[in-house]
C-alpha cells in the first residue's frame, strides 16, 4: 500500500484555526517543485498528480503479496490459477473495483494500468462466476447424496432421476477449458472475456470430479443391489440413469453385472409368460372338447412376440436362447391355431352338406 497520508494543517502565531477548518493537503511524498505555492505547499494539480501515482502504484501492487515486482500481469495469473476460489476473487474484485476508483477519481480513467486493470476485473468477475457454479454443484451433490437410500426407495417406487445428480459430464465439460485460457487469443478482448472456462486441472473442477465419482460408484452398487433383491424393470432402468447422470462409465463393470440381472430376468420373464400362455391354451382346448374355438392361441403368440420385442429393445440380445425358446411356443400355438381353423371350416363344411 502507499504510504500513509499526512494531514497538514498550518495558521499564523496569533490565530489557531480547528482542525476541521483546515483544507487537507496531499503531499505524500513532501514534494516542492516549482509548481508549489512560495510555502512549499503543492498546488491543487500537484496535488492531483501525487494523488493520481499513488494511486496507480497501489493499483499495481494489488495482489503482488508485498513483493517488489509482481512476477507477471495479473490477468494471465488469474486465467491460470488452479487453486483459486470465490472467496479469494470476490476480495480481489473488490480491490480492483477500489482502485480503479480511485485512479479514475484523479483523471487516470485512461491510463493504461487502469485500462488492463477494468480487464482484469471482468476476468476476475467471469472465473468468480465460473467457480459460484461449481462449487454450488459440488454442494448439491454433497448434499442429496446424505439422503441417498431415502432417494434410493423413491427412484425404486416411481420418482424420477434428480437434476441434481443429471448430466454431471456435460456440465464439467461446459466449466472446462479447451486448453489454457491464458494463452487464448485476446484481440477482442469482450468475446474472450464472456467466453473463457476454467482451466481442466482446477481444484474446483477436480473436486467435481471426485465428488461425482464417489455418488456415481454408490448408484452403480445400487443399480446390483436393488436388481439382486427383484425391483421392476422400470425401476432398475431409473436407477441406471441415476448412476449414467453422475458420469459412470456405460461399462462400468457394476452397470454391466447389473445390465446382466436385468437382462436375465426380462428373459426370464418373456420365456415363463410364453410357457404359461401356453399351458393356458392347453387347458382350454381339453375343455371345449373336440372343437376349441378359433383366435385364442393366435392372441397368445402375438403377446409372446410382443414381449420378445420390449425384452430386445431393453437390452436382451436376440440369439438369447429363453428367446428362441419363446418364438417356438409362438410357433407352435399359431400352428394349433391353424389345425382349429382348418378343423372349424371342416366342420362347417360337413354340417352344410348335412342341410342338404
Amino acid at each position: 500500500m502507499s504510504p500513509t497520508r499526512k494531514r497538514v494543517t498550518w495558521g499564523d502565531d496569533s490565530t489557531k484555526l480547528s482542525f476541521s477548518s483546515v483544507p487537507e493537503i496531499y503531499n505524500t511524498l513532501g514534494l516542492v517543485t516549482s509548481y508549489s505555492l512560495e510555502d512549499g505547499t503543492p498546488t491543487l494539480a500537484l496535488q492531483k498528480s501525487m494523488k493520481l501515482l499513488d494511486s496507480l502504484y497501489d493499483l499495481r501492487r494489488i495482489d503482488a503479496d508485498g513483493e517488489d515486482e509482481v512476477d507477471e500481469a495479473l490477468l494471465h495469473a488469474t486465467l491460470k490459477d488452479t487453486h483459486d476460489n470465490v472467496a479469494l476473487l470476490r476480495s480481489l474484485e473488490f480491490n480492483l473495483i477500489d482502485g480503479t476508483g480511485a485512479v479514475t477519481e484523479c483523471g487516470g480513467a485512461r491510463h493504461a494500468t487502469n485500462v488492463m486493470t477494468i480487464r482484469t476485473l471482468s476476468v476476475v468477475r467471469r472465473k468468480a462466476f465460473l467457480l459460484s457454479e461449481v462449487e454450488d454443484r459440488i454442494a448439491a451433490i454433497e448434499d442429496i447424496m446424505l439422503g441417498s437410500d431415502e432417494l434410493c426407495a423413491e427412484i425404486v417406487e416411481g420418482r424420477e432421476q434428480p437434476p441434481e445428480l443429471a448430466g454431471i459430464k456435460r456440465f464439467v465439460r461446459a466449466h472446462t477449458h479447451n486448453g489454457n485460457p491464458a494463452e487464448e487469443n485476446k484481440t477482442d478482448f469482450e468475446t474472450f472475456a464472456n467466453t473463457f472456462k476454467l482451466p481442466g486441472a482446477h481444484d474446483g473442477l477436480l473436486k467435481l470430479r471426485d465428488t461425482a465419482a464417489d455418488a456415481g460408484e454408490w448408484w452403480a452398487e445400487a443399480c446390483i443391489r436393488e436388481a439382486i433383491k427383484g425391483v421392476s424393470h422400470g425401476a432398475l432402468k431409473r436407477l441406471f440413469n441415476t448412476a449414467l447422470g453422475t458420469g459412470v462409465d456405460p461399462d462400468h463393470f457394476k452397470l454391466v453385472r447389473a445390465e446382466v440381472i436385468l437382462t436375465d430376468r426380462l428373459a426370464e420373464r418373456v420365456i415363463k409368460e410364453a410357457k404359461e400362455r401356453l399351458e393356458r391354451d392347453s387347458l382350454m382346448a381339453e375343455r371345449a372338447g373336440p372343437a376349441p374355438p378359433v383366435g385364442p392361441a393366435s392372441v397368445a403368440a402375438d403377446k409372446i412376440e410382443t414381449d420378445m420385442k420390449e425384452a430386445v429393445a431393453d437390452g436382451v440380445k436376440k440369439t438369447d436362447l429363453r428367446l428362441k425358446e419363446a418364438a417356438a411356443i409362438s410357433q407352435k400355438l399359431r400352428e394349433r391355431d391353424g389345425d382349429r381353423k382348418r378343423l372349424a371350416n371342416r366342420e362347417k363344411r360337413l354340417a352344410d352338406k348335412a342341410k342338404k
